[in-house]
């Protein structure tokens, strides 16, 4: 059965080994890995008072059984409240003509900073057991759980979840190669190149947000997989996407700047209502 706590200073290196042997986003871009690990170097501790987090401060939750800790987690309160939270809105701009019997849809994207104020919910790492087929709904409800019982957040505060969108072999998210890189500066050759972000540029999202088009785009000029791939979750992913909604989750109409996975989203006072757990 799974028990979910705060971590505390003589979780570090466990945490650090889960991190990197099973992150649940392998490619590096989610924004709390690098900071994560970064941070694990510094004095770590559970809050004073678990009933009253820190305002705008993260936490990291770790899940654990008889064999020790199998998932880590993090809870950052009124994420955007502090750092600039960017991402895509999907949307959709309609070209009509009655002469010429014409009525077209076609997708856009456009920059967006809906997210400011909610808080976010990541779930940072997991071994395959607890990451796969319908364990992460588990997972999921667990962490909730917890959380219901140690957050003093408002009834109609908006939680957002990121999924992982659809990346290659390598790593690399073909939305990014379309609609980030060109943009990019050389200065940005590391991000730009590899997406191996350094962990000293953990918050680089909102600096790039500023290169990015603030106009919308259309989705018919990006390539058809592109296309294809906006809002998709990594099929590896499915499990937690599942639970997301099982929790009352849904997909808000917003995706990642990086890799166009989708972002779940819900009042907190409406999480975990669907639940059957």
């Amino acid at each position: 059965m799974l028990q979910i706590r705060f971590a505390q200073t003589g979780d570090r290196d466990a945490v650090r080994d889960l991190l990197q042997r099973h992150p649940i986003d392998a490619s590096g871009w989610r924004l709390p890995m690098g900071w994560w690990l970064e941070t694990l170097q510094l004095p770590l501790a559970a809050p004073a008072r678990p009933d009253a987090l820190p305002a705008d401060e993260p936490v990291l939750l770790l899940a654990t059984t008889g064999g020790g800790i199998v998932a880590v987690a993090s809870f950052t309160p009124g994420f955007g409240t502090r750092k600039a939270c960017p991402a895509w809105r999907l949307g959709r701009t309609v070209h009509a003509s009655e002469d010429l019997k014409i009525l077209h849809a076609v997708d856009t994207l456009q920059l967006s900073h809906d997210l400011y104020g909610s808080s976010e919910l990541a779930i940072l790492a997991a071994i395959p057991d607890v990451a796969s087929g319908s364990a992460p709904c588990g997972l999921l409800s667990a962490v909730v759980r917890m959380l219901k019982g140690s957050v003093s957040a408002g009834r109609d505060e908006q939680v957002f979840v990121r999924l992982r969108g659809i990346h290659d072999a390598a790593g690399r998210a073909a939305f990014w190669q379309a609609l980030g890189r060109p943009f990019c500066p050389p200065a940005l050759g590391a991000v730009d190149q590899s997406g191996a972000v350094p962990a000293h540029l953990a918050h680089w999202k909102a600096g790039v947000a500023e290169l990015l088009p603030r106009l919308p785009v259309y989705g018919a000029f990006l390539p058809a997989e592109v296309q294809r791939d906006l809002g998709r979750v990594d099929p590896a992913l499915a499990g937690f996407e599942s639970g997301l909604e099982r929790l009352g989750f849904r997909a808000s109409g917003l995706v990642d700047l990086i890799d166009a996975g989708p972002i779940f989203a819900a009042r907190w006072k409406d999480v975990g209502q669907r639940s059957t757990d």
